[in-house]
């Protein structure tokens, strides 16, 4: 019976997150997707984001995970940017695939959709910046590297797991365009910027900063949306959301060409 009525949610992307809410990831989420797609959001405990702790909360990962196959998720993702960034990358792909072998499916990282992303959109040399300490954006820039990118970040704001979730929306949106703004301004060389973090509403700083700079921006959580709309082969390109989120509707008008 249910599957006769008009406007349910078809495909369930399900992400395991790391910080205790996600208002403005599922916001994010439905802005990107629509509501023909569902988001699930499983969380996992870590308590910083040096590698050692990360490391610990690799159990606490996994059972994330767990959770979003007994959900019945379509696609799974690992989330959280300076986490996988603490692991590094080759640590990150194992953790993927550790994941994968135990829900009998593909298992991907938000950090591997924003390399996919800036590959897309033939980004050369990229600039990095996020809400996080120095040593964690050395990295987040080495995990980027290792996947073949080229580029530096530029120092932003220091929050930790236990601070990340109690940025409010305007601060949130305030900071990430003045982080962006920063970027770019003192990296004048870059062709692409990659704001990373999942808990402000970087994505409405997005066409602000491309319009301001001419240059495309990636967000982990758009690229993760963007990624999902592929994969799932169910596009819901939305207007205002940047340069990426019309890879989208190019794709789907040449389909239909």
């Amino acid at each position: 019976m249910a599957r006769e009525i008009a406007g349910l949610p078809r495909r369930n992307l399900g992400i395991a997150y790391p910080l205790p809410l996600a208002d403005t990831v599922y916001w994010q989420f439905y802005r990107a997707c629509g509501m023909a797609n569902n988001l699930v959001v499983s969380h996992f405990e870590v308590d910083s984001f040096a590698p050692e702790r990360v490391e610990a909360a690799v159990p606490s990962i996994h059972a994330s995970v767990d959770r979003l196959a007994r959900r019945g998720a379509d696609l799974y993702r690992i989330t959280g940017v300076p986490v996988l960034a603490a692991l590094g990358r080759p640590r990150a792909l194992d953790l993927a695939r550790q994941a994968s072998d135990r829900v009998g499916a593909p298992v991907g990282l938000d950090f591997e959709d924003t390399v996919r992303a800036v590959r897309a959109l033939g980004g050369r040399r990229f600039v990095f910046t996020a809400k996080w300490e120095p040593a964690l954006l050395d990295r987040a820039v080495d995990y980027l590297r290792h996947a073949g990118l080229d580029g530096h970040h530029v120092a932003g704001a220091d929050f930790r797991p236990d601070t990340l979730w109690r940025i409010g929306t305007d601060e949130g949106v305030d900071l990430a365009l003045r982080l962006g703004r920063e970027a770019l301004r003192r990296r004048a060389d870059a062709d692409v910027l990659v704001l990373a973090g999942g808990a402000w509403l970087s994505t409405v700083a997005v066409p602000v900063l491309e319009a301001e700079f001419g240059l495309p921006v990636v967000t982990n959580l758009d690229a993760t949306f963007w990624a999902f709309l592929q994969d799932a082969g169910v596009p819901h390109a939305t207007d205002g959301l940047g340069s990426l989120f019309r890879q989208v509707a190019r794709r789907d008008e040449r389909g239909q060409s």
